[in-house]
């Protein structure tokens, strides 16, 4: 190296590291002055530049929209060169919040980056952010340090059932609504978002039969229609229902029931048969046993006409024998 007197300039290319010292003079029509200045030369810089990511992927919690601040996760920069290594930071990101403690590396030294969920975002299906670190030796070798992180924000979604419409309510088909965004969705994931006119089904011009059931009074029977309107208004058809059967010693009970609406007329009485181990229910069996009685009265009367007619017989044969 050299030094230009006549400007002052040092020039040249150092043979190797060290310190260059020169002495320089000042002189003017008062005197002179000699200083000296010294140049100190730096080695270039050898060895590789490299970095190690521990660990190289996380995963975030998933998590629902106005979900509570979120722990960070944590990963690891390591400088496995030979080199010191500038690190630079990650910057804005509009999901995550990317920051590290320090950004100068020493062979073997490490810097902690932290990764923290944003507060306050709305849903999204989960995302994978694959993204690097850029860093810089000291010899100007250029390198990426590549991590991935996973995360999910959820809709916190409530499953409305399907409704028909009826005469005075629209109806619906079934969706799913969050409160937090104030949206309609196809499904529970929400990924296919639906307009408000895409699930009402408008309320029917006609009048509907409201789900209540039958109403029915001592002759009729009916339904009715949200509005009051009574609709399919008929007639009941009744048959007989035995509530207890009656026995020998004690009475029982029928009622007449509409085989539509269920309406029950007040339950009236079936006597007792009278008779031990008859199963009569009713007048029927009554008119059975006067039936028998009668019968077994005939067959005595004409066995006694019978019995009468011989002994007569009997009496004339006698009085012959006599004569």
């Amino acid at each position: 190296m050299s030094l230009n007197e006549s400007t002052g300039e040092i020039s040249g290319t150092p043979a190797a590291a060290g310190k260059y010292t020169f002495d320089v003079e000042a002189e003017n029509d008062y005197g002179s002055e000699t200083r000296q200045l010294t140049i100190g030369i730096k080695a270039a810089p050898t060895g590789a530049v490299s970095v190690s990511v521990t660990p190289d992927a996380i995963r975030l919690p998933s998590v629902m929209e106005g979900y509570e601040p979120q722990e960070p996760k944590y990963i690891t920069i390591k400088n496995t060169g030979d080199q010191t290594i500038q690190l630079k930071e990650y910057g804005k990101d509009p999901w995550l919040v990317i920051t590290l403690d320090k950004t100068t590396l020493k062979p073997d030294e490490e810097a902690t980056m932290t990764i923290k969920l944003k507060d306050g975002l709305s849903a999204e299906t989960r995302s994978t952010l694959k993204a690097f670190l850029s860093y810089i030796g000291e010899d100007g070798t250029k390198g990426q340090a590549h991590f991935k992180i996973t995360y999910e924000v959820k809709h916190d979604m409530d499953r409305i059932d399907a409704k028909e419409p009826t005469h005075l309510e629209d109806g619906n088909i079934e969706y799913w609504y969050c409160a937090y965004c104030k949206k309609y969705y196809a499904d529970g994931a929400g990924a296919n978002e639906l307009k408000l006119e895409e699930i009402i089904i408008p309320k029917l011009k006609d009048h509907t039969v409201d789900g209540t059931g039958w109403h029915s009074d001592e002759t009729n029977h009916w339904n009715t229609c949200a509005c009051g309107e009574k609709l399919n208004k008929t007639a009941h058809t009744f048959m007989w229902v035995i509530d207890k059967k009656a026995t020998a010693s004690e009475a029982g009970s029928k009622h007449e029931e509409c085989t539509v609406c269920g309406y029950a007329k007040t339950a009236v009485e079936i006597p007792a048969t009278g008779a031990s181990g008859s199963s009569g229910t009713g007048d029927d069996s009554n008119i059975i046993l006067w039936i028998m009685l009668m019968a077994v009265s005939a067959v005595g009367a004409v066995g006694a006409v019978i019995c009468a007619r011989k002994k007569d017989t009997v009496k004339e044969d006698s009085n012959n024998s006599d004569k």
